[in-house]
């Protein structure tokens, strides 16, 4: 009744950031934010242009190469159909990435002195959370906890993961992409506890990529149409660079942004829908906050718990690591909390900096309140009890804005 009364009554019309109050600034600052850089969101787009039409030149030497007779779009037509290009079983697709990442495995000495002793697995995505997640993540491991690292590989909906796009996710994903710069993080000495868990997003993701194309150095690319999976997934990052800031600078809907993918990339129509519901859901999130259910703070139908977990932010992780970043020893406890909170996405620099006491006993009164909050709900037992006995929700602190200056 909440969501149908109160929350979508209240929400805007328009798709676009740029649409929300201050949406404008707050765009420009997450153009800052996750570039680094000192550019405008038409510079952004821009740059997304241009990269599309030099990777589109790259691409069609490919398609040439193979001798393919038709279009550049038939060409996409064909690599999305083709039954060569993909297998009939979960258990084939995880053989092939992990073939990959052994080659791969095996060309890193040649490249670099020094490497991670955290090793990595090929694990598939858990099942009920498949349908909508990303072809390949990294779930990084814990070197103190004795938790290898996992390249983890969507296994649902076969047809729509196509094996000339295996190498390039696997280099990004595994070595010497995600798993190569995290773990190496992980294991660094010396440096505050924050230096090693924080993930800078123009750094982790463009070292990613930069490992796709190592991959033509380290011989992983066997084929064309291997070559041509890289350029389109490089293709794909530019393509995101048009499309986000088509939806949220220019206004675009869905669909507009969406023929960048399909016209340009030989990703498929399954990941595509992904990857546009994914930077939608993402930018979005904290407009979507201010926008409706800061209106709907005092409404009579909202629970305690939807009430609690609206108001969450990850910038509570950053705060801690800097005020824990001398502790010692370690606490293996906090360790397994800190690596299981999704990694900041924007910093709240206006709060106190606590002394590794103050923290700790922050910590301690977080947990009491998710205990306290999950014996006044009728949460699902399937998914209280995990929580009960961790003491946590992943990724949150269940403060309420307000609350922030009492702590």
């Amino acid at each position: 009744r909440f969501l149908e009364e109160e929350y979508l009554p209240a929400a805007r019309a328009e798709l676009a950031v740029r649409s929300a109050p201050n949406g404008e600034a707050y765009y420009r600052y997450l153009v800052r934010h996750f570039t680094t850089l000192d550019m405008t969101p038409d510079e952004v787009h821009a740059l997304g242009v241009s990269e599309v039409a030099r990777i589109r030149a790259e691409m069609e030497g490919v398609m040439r190469e193979v001798g393919f007779p038709g279009s550049f779009a038939d060409f996409l037509a064909f690599l999305r159909a083709d039954p060569q290009f993909y297998v009939a079983t979960p258990q084939q697709l995880l053989e092939k990435a992990s073939e990959i990442a052994k080659r791969a495995d095996g060309q890193l000495p040649r490249l670099f002195g020094t490497l991670p002793r955290l090793t990595y697995d090929v694990r598939p995505v858990p099942a009920d959370m498949a349908e909508g997640y990303t072809s390949g993540r990294y779930w990084l491991g814990s070197p103190r906890l004795g938790q290898a690292g996992g390249y983890m590989v969507n296994t649902s909906h076969l047809d729509q993961r196509p094996l000339y796009e295996l190498p390039a996710l696997t280099l990004h994903e595994a070595v010497p992409g995600h798993h190569l710069q995290i773990a190496l993080a992980q294991e660094q000495e010396n440096v505050p506890y924050f230096r090693r868990v924080t993930y800078i997003d123009a750094f982790g993701e463009g070292w990613g990529l930069y490992s796709e194309f190592l991959g033509e150095e380290m011989g992983i690319y066997r084929t064309p149409y291997e070559r041509f999976g890289r350029l389109s997934f490089e293709k794909w990052r530019g393509c995101r660079l048009v499309a986000d800031t088509g939806i949220h600078w220019m206004g675009w809907s869905l669909a507009e942004a969406r023929r960048c993918f399909d016209e340009n990339s030989a990703l498929a129509p399954h990941n595509i829908t992904t990857e546009l519901e994914r930077a939608r859901r993402r930018t979005l999130a904290l407009v979507d906050l201010d926008d409706a259910t800061q209106r709907a703070q005092h409404s009579p139908l909202m629970s305690p718990m939807v009430w609690d977990l609206a108001h969450i932010g990850n910038y509570e992780e950053l705060w801690l690591l800097r005020a824990l970043d001398d502790r010692d020893p370690i606490d293996p406890e906090l360790d397994h909390l800190y690596n299981a909170f999704e990694h900041p996405r924007w910093t709240r620099p206006d709060l106190p900096i606590l002394g590794p006491t103050e923290a700790r006993a922050y910590l301690a009164g977080v947990r009491a309140q998710v205990l306290e909050l999950l014996d006044r709900t009728d949460l699902d037992p399937d998914l209280a009890d995990p929580l009960r006995r961790a003491g946590f929700v992943h990724g949150m602190v269940l403060q309420h804005e307000h609350q922030h200056d009492e702590t």
